[in-house]
């Protein structure tokens, strides 16, 4: 019989020895049954993703080789056979290159951002407000009856009352449009120290290159930072910072059927070697035994392939190349983005305060490794949305996957290659005579392989002659067809233009027929074309850019510090609108500037017009408005100033009264 007491050793029987035990051994296998139905969870789910990516992988593959000027496998063993040329014209890496450099002017200008943030909709007086500002206007319409003793009616009271709410309103618009301003600068600040121009710049390669291009974020990641101290010597701390990162499309895997990232469950596959997943131990949301126990078991040799294959392994295996030697070494993770059973939560371990109705299916992130569930935890966002965002260069309504350049222009691409590699076989036949030789004449051991000036040929003729038989070596020369083969190719690279949306002419082509060889018609032309080119910008606008800023902005609402640039705003994209070339925009508003530069118009505008007008060009010009443009309550008070000095000015220059004004005399009387 157990007993315990103060400086006692607990003795137990062996039958509560094994008791213990057993108790032991049915929570380990109890808790081993709830981890294998996550587990298990979250493989059906890959699989089945996996499967529905089949096509797309196989248009991503082609897609890549078409951008690198390789062709497909089975299409190069059927050229070979054949024999010939193997030449690939680059035509879908100019049209590639042309579209990213093209998107980026437009999205990643020098000195700005392709986002803003601006205050919602007319601001509603909050109650206690609106109290405050009914009894002022009740103070003051009883501060006015008792001094003049005249009854203030009730159209009187409201057009006071109402023009005080304008008073309010403008108050409150102003202050939110600076708090605006300030968390815009806010996040701007945190996408520059999360790496968005580096990813964003990758994402829009993805975009063109791919059927769809993905970023994440943010994802909260600690980093190492470096500061000086006052004595000069640096210190290093580690910071929670919120960054961004392009995703392969090669690694993200939709539920079938899905339209965008929120439409099912997503996952994402991840490759990491040993010390990534070591680097885990020690994170908030991180299981370390799990992380250890996978560890261990990649280093008796498992894990390696624990995933099923993917096309991009089987064709980095196919090519020999580095990726494979790797594959080795990688330990794969999947991310689990979707819902899963309360229930099943609940008895993993989590809290049921966290997790609410265990028969609701709650939102979660999981990352699995091999049979090892080493994170779980509930989306933070409220919403239960996904940390990613897509965009495609064209959707396909539908369809998680649209359509890159390379699709456009795949067809395209075929016919001009195959009429390269014609061209290349007509003119190395072409370039010299064929020769016809009657062999029946050739003598013993004579060699015809080799033709070169001054060759003597050696002929066997019957006696008498040549006995009236033709002659037995005979020269011609083959057609050569590159005209109408560089008219094949001339025309399906121009029709790649119009497929693409990308017309020579837009990156420099001088060959530019019919109304583009004057400035007005090629002016014309660049805006038609520009017209393609906003499609595409606004799918990156409304796909990414404003997705994940507005994900910035519930994180910063949430989690940063400074209360003072908190406010309701709504993200709004300018990419589209950055179309419009600055040095035009430019001209046109000085052009405006001079227009309404007379007494007239000076009077509709105003001041405060024209002081916007200013701080715009200002701006424009990369010039600090508020060092060279006063803001408007500095124009005020400039104004005021001014009107006192020529008040002054006036009450100087007046002449003195003379004495018979003084008695009272009129001045013309005077005057007469």
């Amino acid at each position: 019989m157990p007993s315990s007491g103060r400086g006692l050793v607990v003795v137990l029987s062996n039958e509560d020895i094994e008791q213990q035990r057993r108790s032991e051994a049915e929570a380990q296998s109890r808790q081993q049954a709830i981890e294998s139905q996550l587990v298990g969870h979250i493989r059906h789910a890959w699989q089945r993703a996996h499967r529905a990516k089949q096509r797309a992988e196989r248009r991503m593959l082609s897609n890549l080789r078409q951008r690198n000027g390789e062709y497909d496998p089975d299409k190069l063993a059927a050229i070979r056979q054949q024999g010939g040329s193997e030449i690939y014209m680059m035509l879908t890496a100019v049209k590639c290159r042309a579209a990213k450099s093209w998107i980026r002017d437009v999205l990643m200008p020098a000195g700005d951002r392709p986002w803003d943030l601006q205050p919602t909709s007319e601001p509603d007086l909050p109650p206690e407000i609106e109290q405050r500002v009914l009894g002022e206007i009740q103070r003051e319409a009883e501060e006015f009856m008792l001094g003049t003793g005249q009854q203030v009616t009730p159209e009187m009271f409201d057009q006071v009352l109402q023009q005080a709410r304008e008073e309010v309103r403008e108050d409150l618009r102003q202050k939110a449009e600076k708090r605006a301003e300030r968390m815009a600068e806010t996040i701007e600040g945190l996408l520059d120290e999360g790496g968005w121009s580096r990813e964003f710049d990758a994402v829009i390669s993805d975009l063109v290159d791919f059927p769809a291009a993905i970023l994440k974020g943010p994802v909260v990641r600690q980093q190492e930072r470096l500061v000086w101290g006052e004595t000069g010597e640096a210190e290093v701390y580690a910071d929670l910072i919120p960054t961004v990162e392009r995703v392969s499309p090669f690694d993200i895997y939709p539920a079938p059927g899905a339209e965008g990232v929120d439409d099912g469950y997503i996952i994402q596959r991840h490759r990491l070697t040993r010390s990534d997943l070591y680097g885990l131990i020690g994170v908030p949301g991180y299981d370390e035994d799990a992380i250890r126990e996978a560890l261990r078991e990649h280093r008796d040799g498992g894990l390696t392939e624990w995933l099923t294959q993917t096309l991009d392994d089987a064709e980095a295996r196919a090519n020999d190349d580095d990726t494979a030697t790797l594959n080795e070494d990688w330990i794969d993770a999947l991310e689990y983005w979707g819902e899963v059973p309360g229930s099943k939560l609940i008895d993993w371990g989590m809290p049921e305060s966290e997790v609410g109705d265990p028969d609701r299916d709650v939102s979660v992130c999981a990352w699995l490794i091999g049979r090892h569930v080493i994170k779980i935890q509930i989306n933070p966002d409220p919403l239960g949305r996904k940390p990613y965002s897509k965009a495609s260069f064209e959707p396909i309504p539908g369809s998680f996957w649209g359509r890159g350049v390379p699709d456009l222009i795949s067809d395209c691409q075929d016919i001009c290659n195959a009429a390269a590699r014609a061209m290349v076989n007509n003119m190395g036949i072409a370039s010299g005579p064929q020769v016809a030789i009657d062999v029946d004449s050739l003598p013993p051991g004579e060699d015809v392989t080799q033709v070169y000036p001054w060759k003597i040929w050696q002929m066997q003729f019957p006696s008498g002659g040549q006995g009236g038989k033709q002659v037995p070596l005979h020269f011609f020369q083959p057609n050569p067809m590159t005209d109408a083969l560089m008219a094949v190719y001339d025309k399906y690279s121009k029709i790649a233009d119009e497929h693409s949306g990308i017309p020579a002419y837009t990156y420099g082509s001088s060959d530019v027929g019919g109304g583009g060889r004057t400035a007005s018609g090629l002016s014309m032309l660049m805006n038609a074309a520009s017209k393609a080119i906003k499609n595409v910008v606004s799918h990156i606008d409304q796909g990414i850019i404003v997705p994940t800023v507005r994900r910035y902005f519930y994180w910063v609402m949430r989690y940063h510090p400074n209360p003072d640039n908190k406010g309701d705003a709504q993200v709004v994209a300018r990419g589209a609108m950055a179309l419009v070339a600055k040095e035009q925009l430019q001209m046109r508003r000085l052009e405006f500037l001079q227009q309404t530069a007379n007494p007239m118009d000076s009077q509709i505008v105003g001041l405060e017009g024209r002081r916007a007008l200013l701080a715009r060009i200002a701006q424009d010009l990369d010039v600090p408005s508020e060092d060279v443009v006063p803001d408007q309550e500095t124009l005020e008070q400039r104004i005021q100033q001014e009107q006192q000095q020529q008040a002054q000015q006036q009450a100087q220059q007046q002449p003195a009264p003379r004495e018979a004004e003084l008695d009272g005399a009129p001045a013309g009387e005077m005057r007469g």
